[in-house]
């Protein structure tokens, strides 16, 4: 989904390649840590497109996914999975309907000697505390305390929980069915019980999507895509646009043989001023396609849960239909090919091709005036042109594919949706010398086909680095703990990481000698002290994830919480929720 697809290499490398012997636990992990971050530092700013904690966690501009294949998976997966259910099902707030992007940190808090899950839901919006001076900002937060007995409710009578409802509700919800699941002691309880999670997950994050469509219709008509007819006959360049993911059925190619061809086994769209018309008029099929398909999912539900009236709406033949109106107590993953979900893959597919027309370098352009005068709201000052605004909106509502796939990855996978995160305090701890011996014996870790700065230039970085908070955090990650521990799972808001944020809030209170200072958008720190508590193996898996990464065997994920995230390497519409 991200731009930036999984890193290959000439060949596996296993982690004998790089002759690590179960090296005995000493004070110097931390300072390979150190190393290793620079190293990594070194190795993405080489290449824009690779962020400075690939491999943890990522923040982009633009839409959100996590991807975690391998021995972390069973780790990270179910923060990943928590991050997608909110975006694929968040409706928004009065003050932000649309919730494009949104962070909850969950944590435990001791009340009256009593444990309390507690949820800390923020947008991406953020109040300065410096003046116009400062990048200082903290999050607008709004505390929400999910219950036990609430997600038993939920999870046994779904049918007639409400669908609409806001961004605090719909994680509240969430969080309180996998407490619930947490604190259920026999396993096949809850197991038998993820079916209903499915289908209520299902039901809420189409109306969420039935909610988006809505709120662009009112901006742009029911037929939105009607600008594209001011582009006939208007000359411009012809362009071929390779689609990077694609379609199981080769129907909708054969169906229009003019504007795909077939090269190197890629496909590819062309367009010119003579077929420019017929790429309106799909674009246009498909968002028909993608209402009737919605009418279909909702005709069977009360006007009073979904706040639409019922509509009457036929699908066209050649999308598949669904098989079922309504999700089903007895729904299975088996049952993924719909009208919703075929129709929203296509457009995912085509986005790109949205894109290059939007931005066609045409003498006296029309299509902005055109779409200006379409508007049936006043056009925000959010977006830099309304061409910019339309993308925006619309790769938000695609964006829901992406997350959907997410989501029905971890059913299928029947990853454990119980949280085991751990939340260590900060440590204050006299900065730890760190000399030449110590950056040569991790250079010697390192395979030689990884680019490292030389040896001296590399020492001096080391000596000064600011550590990500992402990269420290990931050891705590990596470490499972007991229920009576603390436990918390965070998201990244586009602006500050929750986990740089948290970093930040615990060595200001804690250890007020900390150096801090804002770096990017994050908050970083040097040098790093392992917090109090920290098991020497935590630190030793934190300096093994770090070496996966630069050997690029880790796929990248992100922790940023968006409804708008990118095309995944792989489109299966038959892995998507039904």
């Amino acid at each position: 989904m991200l731009s930036t697809a999984r890193r290959t290499v000439s060949r596996p490398i296993e982690l004998a390649d790089i002759r690590l012997e179960s090296p005995p636990i000493t004070r110097s992990i931390p300072l390979d840590v150190l190393c290793l971050s620079t190293a990594l530092d070194k190795r993405t700013a080489a290449d824009p497109s690779r962020s400075h904690a690939q491999g943890t966690w990522r923040s982009e501009s633009q839409g959100a996914s996590s991807e975690v294949t391998g021995e972390g998976r069973d780790r990270t997966g179910n923060r990943a999975f928590l991050h997608n259910l909110a975006a694929i099902c968040t409706i928004g707030t009065d003050d932000d309907p649309q919730a494009n992007k949104v962070m909850a940190v969950t944590g435990t808090v001791n009340v009256r000697s009593t444990l309390i899950e507690e949820l800390t839901f923020a947008t991406n919006e953020r109040i300065s505390t410096g003046g116009p001076s400062t990048t200082a900002s903290v999050p607008q937060t709004t505390r929400i305390v999910p219950q036990v007995s609430q997600g038993k409710v939920l999870i046994t009578k779904w049918s007639s929980s409400s669908l609409f409802v806001d961004v605090n509700a719909h994680v509240r919800d969430v969080v309180s069915i996998l407490v619930y699941f947490r604190s259920v002691q026999d396993d096949q309880i809850w197991l038998a019980q993820l079916p209903s999670f499915r289908t209520f997950i299902t039901l809420r994050s189409r109306f969420k999507l039935q909610s988006r469509l809505k709120l662009f219709q009112e901006q742009w008509g029911h037929h939105p895509f009607k600008f594209l007819q001011v582009v006939r006959n208007l000359h411009f360049e012809a362009a071929e646009i390779v689609l990077e993911a694609p379609v199981a059925d080769t129907t909708f190619y054969k169906t229009y043989p003019r504007l795909f061809k077939l090269s190197n086994r890629q496909r590819i769209a062309t367009i010119n001023a003579s077929n420019i018309t017929d790429w309106g008029s799909i674009f246009q099929d498909l968002w028909s396609s993608l209402q009737a398909g919605l009418i279909e999912v909702f005709k069977a539900v009360p006007r009073s849960q979904t706040g639409f009236p019922p509509s009457r709406g036929r699908v066209p033949s050649r999308i598949p239909q669904p098989s079922t109106a309504h999700p089903s107590t007895t729904f299975t993953i088996k049952n993924r090919v719909t009208t919703l979900v075929n129709v929203l893959g296509l457009l995912r597919l085509l986005q790109p091709i949205l894109h290059h027309i939007l931005l066609l370098e045409i003498y006296e352009n029309p299509i902005e005036q055109a779409l200006i005068a379409q508007a049936r709201r006043h056009i925000t000052n959010h977006s830099p042109s309304p061409l910019g605004q339309f993308y925006a909106r619309f790769n938000t509502i695609t964006g829901w594919y992406a997350a959907a796939n997410e989501v029905a990855e971890h059913f299928r996978n029947a990853v454990d949706p119980r949280v085991t995160f751990h939340m260590l305090a900060g440590h204050a701890g006299p900065p730890q010398a760190i000399t030449m011996v110590d950056t040569e014996r991790i250079r010697e870790l390192i395979p030689s086909s990884v680019n490292l700065p030389p040896r001296q230039q590399f020492f001096d970085r080391v000596r000064t680095a600011s550590v990500h908070a992402e990269a420290a955090l990931m050891c705590h990650v990596l470490q499972r703990v007991d229920s009576s521990e603390y436990e918390f799972i965070f998201g990244v808001g586009r602006k500050c990481c929750a986990m740089c944020w948290f970093f930040h809030e615990e060595c200001v209170d804690l250890v007020p000698d900390t150096s801090l200072n804002t770096r990017s958008t994050h908050e970083t720190f040097y040098p790093w002290p392992p917090p109090h508590g920290t098991p020497e193996y935590t630190v030793h898996r934190l300096r093994m994830h770090l070496i996966d990464v630069l050997l690029g065997r880790t796929v990248r994920s992100t922790s940023q919480l968006s409804s708008g995230p990118e095309m995944p390497p792989h489109l299966h519409s038959s892995s998507l929720l039904a």
